[in-house]
């Protein structure tokens, strides 16, 4: 239930940031948070389940993927027009 929540709110956290709702500070504590616990392998499992019952966003899917794959998270506010 942690690791779900804590994707779902990494969701919202992406939307707000790409918004510029959210600051540097807090888009950085976030970050900071979820890129230990991507690298459990129960993490992505979680996520690759929340993935195929489409219950994440396919724009946040595509986001956080390369987490997964070893590479860094960017940021969603440097990449809006």
């Amino acid at each position: 239930m942690f690791i779900r929540n804590m994707i779902d709110g990494l969701q919202d956290m992406y939307f707000l940031r790409k918004r510029a709702i959210v600051d540097d500070h807090h888009w950085r504590n976030w970050t900071a948070m979820f890129l230990p616990l991507a690298q459990m392998p129960l993490t992505r499992q979680i996520y690759d389940n929340a993935v195929a019952r489409k219950a994440v966003d396919a724009e946040f899917a595509a986001f956080v993927q390369p987490v997964f794959d070893g590479r860094p998270l960017g940021d969603p506010r440097l990449s809006s027009p």
